[in-house]
């Protein structure tokens, strides 16, 4: 019992600095809401933790005081944001905190008008997007994954509007 508890002690010990710099010094996992934020012009884009202080109840996604999305899963974050010519755009993944589907996705655009348009949540599980613009078109592919029932896919976003990607056999796009 006093082997364990040593041992116990020894893992904490070198764990402490790795869990310490997890979170901003002086403040503490209760007092975190806020744990990404990107700022789009006069707006920010924050992930925030939903009712940190009491049970965990998952992730939303704000743009001011507005919310965008929620989700249950284990986290959010905002991978990459693309600059097009009459917008902003904003890919954020969603996390599920396991490995059978490591993440999704969905897109925010900003329009210079102000309009603000949010696609619904897709992926493959993938968590390796690869990325091409072209022009005011985003194409998100993610791969494939060996020995899983996973096939490639490409979305589109253009003018707001998120593209499905044809499945096998399906000539109807």
């Amino acid at each position: 019992m006093k082997k364990t508890a040593t041992l116990s002690a020894a893992i904490l010990a070198l764990l402490s600095p790795v869990l310490a710099s997890a979170l901003p010094l002086g403040i503490t996992h209760d007092e975190f809401k806020s744990v990404e934020k990107l700022q789009i012009g006069s707006q920010t884009m924050r992930i925030l933790l939903v009712n940190p202080k009491e049970e965990y109840d998952g992730v939303k996604l704000m743009l001011g005081d507005k919310e965008l999305a929620r989700t249950d899963g284990d986290r959010m974050k905002i991978e990459y944001q693309f600059d097009l010519p009459n917008s902003k755009v904003v890919l954020v993944s969603e996390y599920s905190g396991g490995n059978a589907c490591p993440a999704n996705y969905r897109l925010v655009q900003l329009n210079k008008s102000g309009s603000v348009t949010t696609t619904k949540v897709f992926g493959n599980c993938s968590d390796i997007p690869k990325i091409n613009v072209n022009g005011e078109r985003i194409a998100v592919t993610l791969p494939a994954e060996d020995g899983k029932r996973i096939v490639e896919e490409t979305w589109t976003f253009e003018k707001g509007v998120l593209t499905e990607p044809r499945k096998r056999g399906d000539r109807s796009k």
